[in-house]
């Protein structure tokens, strides 16, 4: 059973979009194994209040990790930092690199954080943020998730 933590409108009102995924298997590496040029995107599993923190953003449906783009001139936990406070709005956490990874040929980079406190400030395009005991069910990329969530659930942040 998950809960909500925070919502801006009905999740059934949302745009429906499938998601559109690539597929294909995921690779893992250690962090380091991948040249940081590569890399064009972190995610980062997040665990709150004893569970696993997922968001929603308008127009999208499934539930995400937090995670996005590195930008121009950011080292890979500058990005992985960026995306987690703008996404989930989170002020106190840890946060550590698991893993590399290739899916169909676009790089990311895994990290694990542990928020010990969320604020009131998210981007505008979320749309929802919840907490699942275990990964969720309902996915936006469940060709991806499953492994990355399988390889540093257990790992400490």
């Amino acid at each position: 059973m998950s809960h909500e933590l925070w919502a801006k409108s009905d999740p059934a009102s949302a745009d429906a979009k499938a998601s559109e995924g690539t597929t294909g298997q995921t690779t893992l590496y250690a962090p380091g194994s991948v040249p940081a040029e590569k890399i064009r995107f972190v995610t980062i599993l997040a665990d709150y209040q004893g569970g696993w923190l997922h968001l929603r953003q308008r127009g999208r449906t499934g539930w995400e990790c937090p995670g996005g783009k590195v930008e121009p001139g950011e080292t890979l936990l500058e990005a992985a930092e960026r995306e987690l406070r703008e996404e989930t709005g989170a002020t106190r956490f840890t946060l550590r690199q698991t893993h590399e990874y290739d899916f169909g040929g676009s790089f990311g980079a895994q990290f694990r954080a542990s928020i010990a406190e969320l604020g009131a400030e998210r981007e505008a395009k979320m749309e929802a943020l919840r907490v699942f005991p275990a990964l969720s069910d309902e996915l936006a990329h469940p060709q991806i998730y499953p492994a990355l969530f399988a390889a540093c659930k257990e790992l400490q942040p």
